[in-house]
């Protein structure tokens, strides 16, 4: 039997890489037959600071892990000034890499690189659900927040009809399952705007987690059960 390779796709910069490569390493530590490849979407004006952090951060990666492999997509023509948000920006960007990223699975698939198994994609990174069905790869998404934040998100669709005013205008608790009940001026700052291309972005995304195969947590049961619990 081939060992199994997983593709991983994390957001662009190091804040986003690092975590992916570390749950990376975690799975091969399991499971050293796994051949793990890593796609790397590059912003056009990245800060110098950054790219010299994630290019060393790679190298070093790579010496240490040669079952880690890294990727470099294309660079997308996508003008900075095409949304007012970061998670509207991230989400848009990302998005634009969908070809990319398709032709680069299938490129590794036709390689001497062991069979595709799971695409593992991060949370502004639904729209690539896509193209694991058209491939016919399961995607999971790695979640790096807790639970609670993942609940909100997959339930953010529901409370969008149920609260329609903007939350700081909510008079009231907003309630969902597994949490304790919320004040509204505490909700993530993508959601306190309901005009913003950022809020519409956290709807889409929480509403096609669930069209994932699995979603990877960072927390644990003792840390977080009740939400554990509504989330599974």
């Amino acid at each position: 039997m081939e060992n199994p390779g997983l593709l991983f796709l994390p957001s662009p910069g190091v804040g986003h890489l690092i975590p992916t490569v570390e749950l990376a390493k975690g799975l091969l530590d399991k499971q050293p037959c796994f051949s793990i490849t890593v796609f790397l979407m590059h912003l056009h004006i990245p800060s110098m600071k950054d790219a010299t952090t994630t290019a060393s951060y790679i190298q070093s990666v790579a010496a240490s892990h040669p079952r880690i492999h890294f990727i470099d997509l294309p660079l997308v023509d996508f003008p900075f000034e095409n949304t007012n948000n970061p998670v509207g920006f991230f989400s848009l960007f990302i998005d634009k890499h969908k070809s990319y990223v398709k032709e680069a699975i299938k490129s590794t698939s036709s390689s001497s690189s062991p069979p595709a198994t799971a695409l593992i994609i991060d949370l502004f990174s639904t729209t690539m659900i896509d193209v694991g069905k058209e491939l016919g790869i399961p995607t999971y998404l790695y979640f790096t927040s807790g639970a609670d934040l993942l609940g909100l998100m997959l339930y953010l669709p529901t409370l969008d009809v149920k609260v329609p005013c903007e939350f700081k205008d909510y008079r009231g608790e907003v309630e969902v399952p597994g949490m304790l009940p919320l004040p509204p001026l505490v909700m993530p700052d993508p959601m306190m705007n309901k005009k913003s291309d950022g809020y519409e972005w956290f709807v889409y995304h929480g509403r096609r987690f669930r069209e994932t195969n699995g979603i990877i947590m960072n927390t644990f049961e003792e840390l977080e059960p009740t939400t554990l619990k509504s989330v599974t």
